[in-house]
């Protein structure tokens, strides 16, 4: 049965809504198989309301292997709409967006126009959506979701996973480098986040593109936003994005895409970093230009976040992340750092700018399979000092080798779990009244 017959009369019955029985041809073909010619005429009654009888579901679903046709089904009415895509969503597999939630993984392939497609689904408290591994999509993914947090009433939730090519597995495809622009990346990156959080989002989780910088365009410069008082690792600041500037270096990403041929499925070509360089390279710190702030217009919501992604504190980012955690840290009380690689000179920036006062839960987890500078405890030291609040700590991958500095009696007076290297453990207690509110200790190898 061809999907364009189905499509085309279909459409015509929801415009008139007033036929007792609509007539199919009988025999064609459905995702790629013969379908065998049927013994009488299919009926399909529609009432004025629009309703749709079994029939036509049985149609629809017919059309479960033919992608295109659902979504042009989709864009019929409201009653099409509903029918179409939530067939669409049980065969790729997508959560249950009419409960409230998405998981969108590989085999979803690309499922945000239909989500944005989807006029029914107002409520969406949780996204969880895994980035396309294929860079030349991921402009489109990341505005795609701008505009279906925008949408939707609700989304307290956002996990946000790119996928395990960003760690710069070598790819298979067999032409050049496909670039990312740092200053057009940066901007609708930031731009989806915002517009998350501006929603009243509550947990957010990014994982992954530890080496996107990898990617980034030589004549691109990473874009430094201030708001935080200190100098930020930089390479220097780049011109204001305008309308213009950036569709042309969307036009210049698309011109470069469009030369090569699309492999049959998505990944990403990816450049290591050469061997032996830091992840970010060790640079000397420039100040920060006055002017221009990120994540300043929405209210304080956000009690989770979760950072699994290198890329949020490579100089790109950075500023942009603290930024985002200072905006939210009079609620802000569960952050956790896993998998980071950065070097000191980042650390040392990214610490000495958070006061967190309602902070109960800390992670910090670092492989030092892995490779890479480790966190200090001086460090951790000066940021436990301001943070009385914890409840619960969990360290791994901390430098136990550098000199133990002392403590005051007094740190961490609400702690009730905490989960380290032994040597930081009896750090942490070697005072008699150190920690008093501690119920729970977890003493956990670095090898």
């Amino acid at each position: 049965m061809h999907s364009s017959s189905i499509t085309a009369q279909a459409y015509k019955a929801s415009e008139s809504l007033c036929f007792n029985s609509l007539r199919f041809s009988t025999t064609g073909r459905c995702g790629g198989r013969r379908i065998r010619p049927f013994t009488s005429a299919l009926s399909i009654s529609l009432s004025w309301q629009g309703g749709l009888t079994s029939p036509l579901k049985s149609s629809v679903r017919l059309l479960s292997s033919d992608i295109p046709a659902l979504l042009s089904l989709s864009q019929i009415n409201h009653t099409l709409n509903h029918l179409a895509l939530k067939r669409y969503f049980k065969v790729k597999e997508i959560g249950s967006p009419t409960l409230g939630y998405i998981v969108s993984g590989v085999a979803a392939g690309r499922p945000l126009p239909a989500l944005n497609t989807a006029l029914w689904l107002d409520h969406l408290p949780t996204v969880v959506y895994y980035l396309d591994p294929d860079i030349r999509w991921l402009f489109d993914e990341v505005r795609g979701l701008t505009r279906l947090v925008k949408r939707v009433k609700r989304n307290e939730r956002l996990e946000l996973r790119f996928m395990y090519d960003w760690w710069g597995r070598k790819s298979e495809l067999g032409y050049g480098v496909v670039t990312v622009d740092a200053g057009v990346w940066v901007r609708i990156w930031v731009g989806l986040l915002e517009a998350a959080l501006k929603g009243g989002c509550r947990f957010l989780r990014i994982d992954g593109a530890h080496v996107l910088n990898t990617q980034y365009a030589p004549c691109s410069v990473p874009r430094v936003v201030p708001g935080v008082d200190a100098a930020v690792p930089s390479a220097g600041a780049v011109p204001r994005v305008t309308r213009s500037s950036r569709l042309r270096s969307e036009k210049c990403l698309e011109a470069q895409v469009s030369s090569h041929p699309r492999p049959a499925v998505g990944s990403a070509k990816i450049t290591p970093a050469p061997p032996g360089a830091s992840f970010p390279p060790e640079r000397e710190l420039s100040p920060m230009p006055d002017e221009g702030t990120s994540f300043q217009t929405s209210s304080p919501c956000l009690t989770t976040l979760y950072l699994r992604s290198s890329m949020m504190l490579q100089p790109l980012f950075l500023p942009h992340t603290i930024n985002l955690i200072r905006n939210h840290s009079s609620v802000l009380c569960h952050l956790e750092l896993v998998s980071i690689r950065a070097n000191n000179l980042v650390w040392q920036e990214f610490f000495p700018k958070l006061m967190l006062p309602a902070l109960q839960h800390f992670t910090y987890t670092f492989s030092m399979f892995m490779g890479g500078p480790l966190i200090t405890l001086q460090l951790l030291l000066d940021f436990f000092a301001r943070h009385p609040t914890m409840r619960e700590v969990k360290l791994h991958g901390v430098s136990i080798r550098d000199p133990f500095p002392s403590i005051e009696p007094t740190l961490l007076p609400s702690l009730r779990h905490l989960d380290a290297h032994p040597r930081i453990v009896s750090w942490l207690l070697q005072h008699p009244t150190s920690c008093p509110s501690l119920h729970f200790v977890s003493l956990t190898s670095e090898h």
